[in-house]
């Protein structure tokens, strides 16, 4: 069977139309746009949720966000069913690039949930050149799989190449960004 592979961007806080594929005749987005018309768009879609962590568990799960166990910031259920642990039961190799936000905790770490790789941020934001949770702990917030370390870099250059360098490295066989 056709395997294809598999890479979802997901942004906060970025409303359709500000993007040139979709509509926006302010925002120049030629990369985005360029991804769009190779891969799909979707036109008729909406999150569950008009806050960050749920609405990431929603996309993860495909359920709303009172049936995945994080109706507000409250923390993923760790019996959840992800797309992740699906793909991956089907042979993918998965990836997990950028900010997480779905529990600090271990057992709440992306490679709990299907993710055969993680590079970024379990919280919800990090001051994007020291890596530091801007909230909580204030803590390094910064990961290779499940090993926190810091390493010299601005977050969205970092994330970038980490996404790159996942495509490259995993293009001959089915995966999951």
């Amino acid at each position: 069977p056709l395997r294809l592979n598999i890479v979802s961007i997901v942004t906060d806080d970025q409303a359709s139309w500000s993007v040139g594929a979709y509509g926006s005749l302010d925002a120049r987005t030629p990369v985005l746009d360029r991804l769009a018309r190779d891969g799909m768009l979707f036109r008729n879609a909406f999150v569950t949720n008009s806050i960050c962590t749920p609405s990431r568990a929603s996309i993860l799960t495909g359920k709303y966000s009172h049936k995945n166990g994080v109706p507000a910031f409250n923390r993923f259920d760790g019996s959840q069913w992800t797309v992740a642990k699906a793909l991956q039961a089907a042979g993918y190799h998965t990836g997990m690039i950028g900010k997480w936000h779905l529990g600090y905790d271990f057992a709440f770490h992306p490679m709990n949930f299907g993710f055969d790789e993680f590079r970024g941020y379990v919280g919800g934001n990090v001051d994007y050149h020291t890596h530091v949770a801007g909230y909580g702990s204030k803590e390094l917030d910064w990961s290779k799989d499940k090993t926190i370390r810091n390493e010299p870099g601005y977050t969205t250059d970092l994330l970038a190449g980490y996404a790159t360098e996942f495509i490259e490295r995993n293009r001959a066989k089915p995966f999951y960004l």
